[in-house]
């Protein structure tokens, strides 16, 4: 059974935009699920923030739905909007029977790379909902 982390990291590297920024391998790709991996920039990092099962008048109908929030953050802010819109390019172009992917909001933001420091990431971030069904 494939996770939603693996579905969509799945989903950005098959797409030519998004692997040309962070790589096409799925072991050295520049895309994690956690904060603690990232390493190299441009970066994404695919935050699952929830998962509540579809019911429908059936009963269970297979399908869930995801909170998600997908970061794509950058040396510059030029490299993290580069990446924000080959991320929402791919994302919003898939087509599946067993996906549906929603960008509810985007927001960006500067974070300072250390205490004191004057240098920067920039994030360029969106939240989706997510309704897939897990196969």
């Amino acid at each position: 059974m494939i996770n939603l982390y693996e579905l969509l990291s799945g989903i950005l590297l098959a797409a030519p935009a998004v692997n040309t920024l962070v790589g096409s391998d799925p072991k050295t790709a520049k895309i994690w699920n956690s904060w603690e991996r990232v390493n190299a920039y441009p970066c994404i990092v695919i935050e699952v923030d929830s998962d509540d099962e579809n019911n429908d008048l059936s009963g269970y109908s297979g399908m869930t739905s995801s909170k998600v929030a997908v970061t794509c953050r950058g040396n510059s802010d030029s490299d993290s909007f580069a990446l924000w819109i080959a991320v929402r390019a791919a994302l919003g172009s898939y087509a599946s029977n067993d996906v549906d992917i929603i960008l509810d909001s985007t927001s960006h933001s500067a974070t300072p790379k250390g205490e004191g420091s004057t240098a920067h990431w920039y994030d360029r971030i969106g939240d989706y909902t997510i309704l897939w069904k897990a196969v």
